[in-house]
């Protein structure tokens, strides 16, 4: 049975991403600025997205009484190579277009083992699948197939030990510091997302959720003004996503989507939310890069006041690129990337 308060949470993760990411392009102003202020409540009441995922992640796959790490080894973890292969290539394929700074395939390959900022989360979430069955099989009491557990670990000592290798190549760090096992750290978020699911969440709990949200968001927001304001500078220092605001923003967010769950959609509406939620990776991929091109376009959300600039260039983001990957994953082929 389809979970369509799930997709309605990973639309809602995915645009609270979006924003992040535009909210925090003008974010280095004055923080005593009314402008700043508007960036830093808006930055702190969608700062939720990243976690969500995870605990989307923990829905999905915990709620399961058995596994399949047949297909997680087969299917799940070799389409997250390649899709991080796939648009990490064509991040460098646009830095080579706009500044052009190889001057070799040599060049261009080691350029690639940067990656782009945004791109962090795919080799974060291959952790977090490769940490699946070990953590539903505490979940569930059940047992992780032996040849799985040795290849986890195999894969933890063969990273030690040629990160133990004097003066390693450039590229040989950036590869092995991909995988950063401090990533783990977000299968708390994963663990909690399965717990808030097992539990029932009614209609009348939706504005309990949404008024913690609210509170949340405003707490966050004031820390970060009262600290920026005593600093003389801009600071996300409540930013982090194991802060208590932020974890406490995360489940109500998620539980205020678990109301809806049950509930009864038309078929349209049904078939929309399916098809926004399974764009959402497609967008997070793409949307830094129309952002960027349209900051290269002399479009930039510091040149209007927030309360124009912010909704104006998230539309400008946001519409396009969910139009692109709606229209990419018609194509034959490339809907495995997206």
């Amino acid at each position: 049975m389809r979970r369509y308060e799930l997709d309605l949470c990973r639309v809602l993760a995915c645009l609270m991403v979006v924003m992040i990411h535009l909210s925090g392009s003008g974010w280095h102003i004055d923080p005593a600025t009314g402008a700043w202020r508007v960036y830093n409540l808006i930055h702190a009441a969608v700062r939720p997205g990243i976690p969500l995922f995870f605990m989307i992640t923990g829905a999905l796959f915990l709620s399961r009484d058995t596994l399949d790490v047949g297909r997680l080894v087969r299917r799940n973890i070799p389409r997250l190579l390649a899709v991080y292969l796939c648009w990490d290539f064509l991040y460098e394929l646009a830095t080579q277009a706009v500044s052009a700074p190889y001057h070799s395939v040599g060049e261009f390959l080691v350029g690639m083992t940067y990656g782009h900022y945004h791109l962090w989360f795919l080799p974060a979430m291959l952790l977090i699948y490769l940490a699946l069955p070990l953590l539903h099989g505490a979940v569930h009491g059940r047992a992780v197939p032996l040849p799985f557990l040795l290849a986890v670990f195999g894969l933890i000592f063969v990273k030690a030990t040629l990160l133990l290798i004097p003066d390693p190549p450039l590229a040989l760090t950036q590869v092995l510091g991909k995988l950063d096992l401090n990533d783990l750290k977000y299968l708390a978020y994963v663990l909690l997302g399965w717990w808030l699911s097992r539990r029932q969440w009614g209609p009348r709990a939706r504005w309990g959720c949404a008024a913690g949200f609210l509170l949340c968001a405003a707490l966050l927001a004031f820390g970060n003004r009262r600290l920026s304001l005593t600093l003389g500078e801009p600071t996300g220092w409540f930013n982090d996503y194991f802060g208590l605001p932020i974890l406490l923003a995360s489940c109500c967010v998620f539980c205020f989507c678990l109301t809806f769950r049950g509930a009864a959609l038309p078929s349209p509406a049904a078939g929309a939310l399916r098809e926004l939620s399974g764009c959402t990776l497609g967008v997070y991929l793409l949307h830094p890069f129309v952002l960027e091109s349209l900051g290269r376009m002399g479009i930039a959300v510091n040149d209007y006041s927030p309360f124009v600039g912010l909704p104006l260039l998230f539309a400008l983001i946001v519409v396009p690129s969910f139009a692109a990957i709606f229209l990419i994953r018609r194509i034959p082929g490339l809907r495995r990337i997206v």
